[in-house]
């Protein structure tokens, strides 16, 4: 197939891009090679100069905490520490509550324990609702979980952070504030993609997670 064919065939993505560039050459008689470098850097700048589709973060969840500092976690963790807030200043902080009879929970566990050990950029607090040691012990086997878990049994942290239902992640800025809030429906993806968001937001022309409004 000659190269004019190959064009007007539309197997070269930029020629059905810009037409009037192929009828060009054709009548010119310009190289093939020199029309296929021109369409292609074309068409690259096209995308990124808004061509293209951008990945975004998701959309939080409505949370009466969005916007605002996050809250003090309170307890102990499972190795008899207390989570101080103040020393975690400058890093992204992850709640995430969980629990083991809550199955799309475990989804997003392996993400959650993925960002503890290879981001040193961001903080994976655990809070778990299981009513025994043993469940939870369980989930900590199961998942290789090494970030620290607070036992919540008596649901006191969960009512503090609003929390109605499981899976629940809250998400801070490197300010301590709470810019996204994961629902039932959030996946690992939707993990990765609000961390990457929160480490660009302050990059010219990259937007933050979108909050949805408070609750009345």
């Amino acid at each position: 197939m000659s190269w004019r064919r190959f064009f007007a065939a539309g197997l070269f993505p930029a020629a059905q891009a810009f037409p009037a560039a192929v009828a060009v050459a054709a009548t010119a008689r310009v190289p093939a090679a020199v029309l296929c470098w021109s369409l292609a850097c074309t068409s690259l700048a096209a995308v990124s100069c808004g061509g293209g589709s951008a990945t975004s973060a998701p959309a939080s969840a409505p949370s009466p905490l969005l916007n605002q500092p996050l809250k003090p976690i309170g307890g102990r963790t499972t190795a008899g520490a207390r989570i101080d807030l103040k020393a975690l200043e400058g890093r992204i902080i992850v709640v995430k509550f969980f629990a083991k009879y809550c199955k799309p929970c475990e989804k997003t566990l392996p993400g959650a324990q993925r960002l503890h050990q290879e981001s040193a950029d961001v903080a994976v607090i655990g809070i778990s609702e299981d009513e025994s040691q043993a469940d939870l012990d369980y989930l900590v086997q199961k998942h290789g979980l090494s970030f620290p878990i607070v036992r919540d049994p008596g649901n006191v942290i969960a009512g503090r952070f609003r929390v109605t239902a499981l899976p629940a992640t809250f998400i801070t800025d490197k300010t301590g504030k709470v810019v996204w809030v994961g629902g039932e429906q959030q996946t690992e993806a939707d993990l990765e993609s609000v961390i990457g968001s929160v480490r660009a937001e302050a990059a010219p022309g990259v937007a933050g997670p979108k909050a949805a409004a408070p609750p009345d």
